[in-house]
């Protein structure tokens, strides 16, 4: 009698047809995930500037509730990680309070990074900051450019008493520290007293460190973003008077939402959503775009939380 082995060729080609099945299920799966996004639905996750996430609270609860088939995570990262995530084209959109620095336009026009498309959503300001103690109430924006670029000042222009400060940002990383650069020191990094106290967590921000750090010194000055000191009275912004476009010399005048919207004030701040893809109805982070800068609801909750609207209109009633 002749022994019939059963042959292996059968099982393995079953088994190859079944693999092969469930990838082309699993790619069709993708397919139909992609193609079912829109702008008003899906899954995206969004990396958000760690110094403004609490500023977006409000309009991302407003977004959830308009549009429930919408899933958008936001994930803080310090401002300079977010942009260095999208130019590796490792996330789909990031918010962040900044324009690019040199570095970052330097990176697109060596063809490192693509041209991603922004959309503003609102104007924050840099602020400088100072325990109630600390002797003047102003500063100079000159002076401040002088002291952050290594130089010195004449204090003899300011109240009796008051020292030539060291500055404090919350991290190199941050956007705070990035406006610095951009808007004081022109593109320039800092040689002057300048400290920073980084994160003990990368993904959040220390600028509630610096703060108390500055609640406790009169000779520092804590360096940060109109929204998260407009509602705080435990330190004092200082006003500040500067030389405008024009060569005319402007006052000091209160660190306040009015000034900014006037273009009073001379650190106001751009936060962006910059996107990896071209705006499409297909989506997701470009609807999301349009909802933070285009919708009433969205727009509203920058203007109450004390900054200025990106497109929205503003009526200013003069005091009496």
């Amino acid at each position: 009698m002749t022994m019939m082995r059963n042959s292996p060729i059968p099982i393995a080609l079953t088994i190859i047809a079944l693999i092969a099945a469930a990838c082309g299920g699993e790619e069709q799966a993708g397919n139909r995930a992609r193609l079912q996004e829109t702008a008003l639905s899906g899954t995206a996750t969004i990396t958000i500037d760690a110094e403004i996430e609490p500023l977006f609270k409000a309009a991302k609860a407003a977004y959830d509730k308009d549009y429930p088939d919408a899933h958008i995570e936001l994930v803080p990262e310090s401002g300079r990680q977010a942009l260095a995530d999208l130019f590796r084209l490792e996330t789909r959109a990031c918010i962040v309070a900044r324009d690019l620095l040199p570095d970052e336009d330097s990176a697109q026009d060596a063809g490192r990074a693509a041209s991603f498309p922004r959309t503003l959503i609102a104007r924050d300001a840099l602020v400088f900051y100072a325990a109630k103690s600390y002797p003047s109430d102003t500063l100079n924006a000159e002076h401040i450019r002088t002291w952050l670029e290594g130089g010195q000042v004449d204090m003899d222009q300011y109240p009796k008493g008051t020292p030539a400060p060291t500055f404090i940002v919350p991290g190199a990383g941050s956007s705070v520290y990035g406006n610095l650069m951009k808007l004081v020191t022109n593109g320039k990094r800092p040689r002057g007293k300048l400290a920073s106290i980084e994160p003990k967590i990368p993904t959040q921000s220390s600028f509630e460190f610096v703060r108390e750090r500055i609640r406790a010194s009169k000779d520092l000055i804590g360096v940060g973003l109109l929204s998260q000191f407009v509602h705080d009275t435990s330190v004092k912004m200082l006003r500040i008077g500067y030389t405008d476009s024009n060569g005319v010399a402007v006052s000091p005048k209160p660190v306040h939402q009015g000034w900014l919207v006037q273009g009073l004030y001379p650190y106001p701040v751009p936060v962006y959503i910059y996107l990896k893809d071209p705006p499409s109805q297909y989506s997701l982070p470009s609807g999301f775009a349009v909802y933070l800068s285009r919708d009433a609801k969205a727009q509203r909750t920058f203007g109450e939380a004390g900054i200025e609207p990106g497109h929205m209109k503003i009526v200013l009633v003069p005091e009496e």
